[in-house]
């Protein structure tokens, strides 16, 4: 964890005035760029894929099939996370409390917060929602109202949406991408534009 911040200008000694800016006395140039700083290190027992802030919390993709949550003012790992059948590759956070996830297993879950109206009870996570993705997902992003994409490893793109109409709302695929070549490593969205790119060595714009 890393903090950035204008680094301390050195002190004057004690008893001399300094009226007129930070003492320096050998006439450096005084910093005036933002710097970064450790503040502190979270060790995983296994390596971390893909990192999200969300809800004060920040979430670690692993390695060993568990999302591990920790709290922002504590720095504590509170949560571990158990359901993939392989390696979590992708985070992403939904516009409510929930978040999803997705990794070599080929399934995106959906996370929702348990017993949440109880106070000094530590929250607990629960998957509500399974899906098949059919291909080890290796980005997720959400795009628009109610929809997700998640990229995979044979280069298909997958837009998700869920279906709120519905007398029991469900997530359905709605479309497929096949214009990538390699697995689709990364996804941003800006506006209307979605942008991708992965192992083609290729960057990609949709509207």
């Amino acid at each position: 964890v890393w903090h950035v911040a204008l680094p301390e200008p050195p002190a004057p000694p004690e008893g001399e005035d300094v009226a007129d800016g930070p003492w320096n006395p050998e006439g450096n140039e005084v910093p005036t760029e933002e710097v970064w700083t450790l503040q502190q290190d979270l060790k995983c027992a296994e390596g971390i894929n893909k990192l999200m802030v969300h809800n004060g919390s920040l979430f670690a993709a692993c390695l060993d099939k568990r999302i591990r949550i920790f709290d922002m003012t504590t720095w504590e790992c509170t949560h571990a996370l158990e359901g993939h059948g392989g390696a979590v590759l992708a985070l992403c956070a939904l516009p409510d409390d929930r978040f999803l996830s997705a990794g070599a297993d080929g399934t995106i879950r959906c996370w929702s917060i348990v017993d949440r109206k109880m106070p000094g009870i530590l929250h607990q996570w629960v998957c509500d929602l399974v899906l098949d993705n059919g291909v080890s997902v290796h980005s997720l992003v959400t795009c628009g109202v109610n929809q997700i994409v998640a990229g995979g490893a044979d280069g298909t793109m997958n837009l998700w949406f869920w279906n709120v109409h519905e007398a029991d709302p469900k997530w359905v695929l709605k479309r497929s991408f096949t214009d990538n070549k390699g697995a689709v490593s990364v996804i941003a969205v800006q506006g209307d534009a979605l942008y991708t790119a992965g192992a083609d060595k290729t960057i990609r714009m949709y509207r």
